[in-house]
């Protein structure tokens, strides 16, 4: 019964659908399905089973942390359920502000409005705010300035570079461009040249999909808004870039003759690389 119980209360989602049935006095007929529906519970005893409901809540509660308060569709974050949150999706646009900063004032409304069209295109993200006041979450993120807007994408930080256009249809477009893998795949040395004359990009090229470099460029790749960060393995497009298996090149937009990356892969020399072929 114990271990029925704990694997009950893991689900934070089951929980809450038990508080509101709860609250709804609707316990029999609606929490049945929902528990016999996980594995490893089989009750045949009814009396046992409600009280396996109600622990499971009870220990559930105390594992949930602080329920999040939506304001016109935002999620307000603060210290207790800052990080719950931000692992818990995918995709969570964060905006930092100040109630005294003339900025973030102006800039509410159109964030507001954002989040709304996000949530009625069905994008995949989360649309969040940080007051000033939080200052543990202010440092921890490195906040100078309001506001700050910052894209929590599979945890990792990715600064809105949107500049001072901070309307709805800015915040849309980049947010559309950005939810996406880490890395694009290209599958053909046409689909790679194609890409680089409209585009800044960084190839890896991976024979080895699986390897433990692969895997640390994909992690890195997901820090970077731009430039274009892909992956290849077709064998005509190695020889076309003259490249090797975990070759790593930058190509420039509209120029494909390509920069060879030859440091230590790490996320500062990455971040060395992209400036200095990007905006140097």
């Amino acid at each position: 019964h114990l271990t029925a119980i704990a694997g009950f209360s893991k689900s934070v989602k089951i929980s809450h659908q038990i508080l509101e049935i709860i609250e709804k006095k609707t316990l029999e007929s609606h929490i049945k399905p929902i528990a016999l529906s996980l594995p490893g519970i089989d009750l045949q005893d009814f009396k046992m089973w409600k009280l396996y409901v109600y622990l499971a809540t009870i220990v559930n509660l105390g594992l949930c942390g602080e329920q999040v308060k939506v304001k016109d569709g935002i999620l307000v974050l603060n210290k207790n359920n800052f990080d719950q949150t931000i692992s818990g999706n995918e995709y969570v646009f964060v905006k930092f502000y100040a109630s005294w900063c003339v900025h973030s004032r102006n800039m509410a409304s159109e964030y507001a409005k954002a989040a709304k069209e996000a949530s009625k295109l069905q994008m995949p993200i989360k649309f969040a705010e940080v007051e000033s006041k939080n200052k543990d979450l202010i440092k921890r993120n490195n906040v100078t300035r309001y506001p700050t807007l910052l894209l929590f994408r599979r945890n990792t930080p990715i600064t809105y570079y949107g500049g001072d256009n901070r309307t709805c249809e800015a915040f849309i477009s980049w947010l559309k461009d950005q939810a996406r893998p880490a890395v694009k795949q290209l599958n053909t040395t046409e689909e790679a040249e194609a890409l680089i004359e409209n585009e800044d990009v960084i190839i890896g090229f991976f024979k080895n999909q699986s390897s433990t470099t692969f895997k640390k460029f994909v992690q890195i790749a997901d820090h970077f808004a731009t430039p274009t960060f892909t992956i290849t393995d077709n064998e005509e497009t190695f020889v076309r870039f003259n490249a090797m298996s975990s070759s790593i090149v930058g190509f420039l937009e509209g120029n494909l003759e390509g920069y060879f990356f030859k440091e230590e892969l790490n996320l500062d020399n990455m971040e060395e690389f992209v400036n200095s072929l990007i905006y140097e």
